[in-house]
């Protein structure tokens, strides 16, 4: 059985999206509250495999934790975002659609993902991978904004590395609007191309050779 490479590029940036985020997610809780999880979990810190299955067991976790977070940002911010791009095209599909599946399927997003998945068109592959990747950047979004929240309080009750914590408070900063911008357009990028598709494919399916009944 061969393996599609666009199929496993997107398992792994979905595997990604969850692993990464938990992992900065675990690195900064357990340099902040080390002490306290260890007492916790009663964890050696001398047997190197132990920790790291601790690591990624709290990376997974923490990580699906941060995704189901993320997929609660696309009403609030992708869709205000959003506004009227792709307005021309969203009002085709909607011709296209019809009243009955309006009512039914509320997403034009995904009543053309459907419309992908039940013509088994080869352009589902490019959609999956732009939303793959739009999925990365709005974990990592959602996790730069945790650290933009730790390090103000951090600035104020640490007396520790008073020098340092300015500097992560800004790097956070600049990653929350690179990953927020990249989560955006990726995401965008992903509705226009299932919207193009749909659109070009309904122009000329009558212009298709019709399958063989036998």
């Amino acid at each position: 059985m061969s393996i599609n490479p666009q199929n496993f590029y997107i398992s792994v940036i979905d595997l990604f999206s969850i692993i990464i985020p938990g992992g900065i997610a675990t690195i900064v809780l357990y340099h902040n509250f080390g002490d306290t999880i260890d007492s916790i979990f009663v964890i050696d810190k001398n047997v190197t495999n132990y920790l790291w299955a601790i690591l990624l067991l709290y990376s997974y976790i923490l990580g699906h934790v941060i995704f189901q977070i993320g997929s609660y940002l696309d009403r609030p911010i992708y869709d205000r975002w959003k506004g009227n791009r792709n307005a021309d095209l969203i009002a085709e599909i909607k011709n296209i659609r019809g009243d009955v599946t309006t009512k039914i399927i509320k997403s034009n997003h995904d009543w053309a993902y459907f419309y992908l998945i039940s013509i088994k068109s080869p352009i589902l592959e490019e959609v999956n991978r732009k939303m793959a990747d739009s999925k990365f950047f709005r974990s990592l979004f959602v996790i730069s904004l945790g650290l933009i929240v730790l390090y103000p309080c951090k600035m104020i009750f640490s007396k520790d590395d008073k020098e340092t914590w300015p500097i992560l408070f800004v790097m956070s900063i600049l990653l929350a609007i690179f990953s927020c911008w990249s989560y955006l357009k990726l995401r965008n990028k992903s509705s226009k191309t299932a919207y193009e598709f749909v659109i070009f494919h309904e122009s000329i399916k009558d212009q298709l050779p019709k399958p063989s009944s036998n």
